[in-house]
């Protein structure tokens, strides 16, 4: 299992700066809750996010309505691609790891799609691994592998 607590999300709370449609808050990208999702009529996303810096290894877009296959580029650190939309027509979220951890304090996301983009949350930061290992769990009582 993979999680990204709250105070390794470098982009949670940060500074945006979008042109979005007028009843939704740019701000909103960036805000911890995907359900208050970012909405633009144009076909076009671009987002420009200054954060504290920190080390980032993993890009998650969520809440989306992105079609599958398509990216969603984070400038300076490396782009999603969206998965495959399952049968219940619930679409997933992208998830990105990055091949080694990039330290940053700003990226400018941009998403494209055929009408409008609706994107409820996109985090940048820093992924902890949780599961198996060769030796057993991972976390054990307290002691790690």
């Amino acid at each position: 299992m993979l999680i990204m607590g709250a105070h390794a999300m470098r982009t949670l709370g940060c500074s945006v700066t979008a042109s979005v449609d007028a009843t939704y808050v740019a701000a909103d990208l960036c805000d911890g809750d995907p359900s208050t999702p970012v909405r633009v009529d144009g076909g076009s996303l671009s987002a420009a996010l200054s954060f504290t810096s920190g080390s980032i290894d993993g890009l998650i877009v969520a809440n989306h309505n992105l079609a599958a296959g398509g990216t969603v580029a984070f400038s300076g650190l490396g782009t999603v691609t969206l998965p495959a939309v399952p049968q219940n027509s619930i679409r997933l979220n992208g998830l990105e790891l990055l091949g080694s951890p990039t330290t940053v304090s700003s990226t400018t996301v941009t998403a494209t799609a055929g009408g409008p983009v609706i994107v409820g949350e996109v985090i940048a930061g820093s992924s902890r691994r949780f599961g198996r290992c060769r030796r057993g769990p991972i976390i054990r009582f307290g002691r790690s592998c």
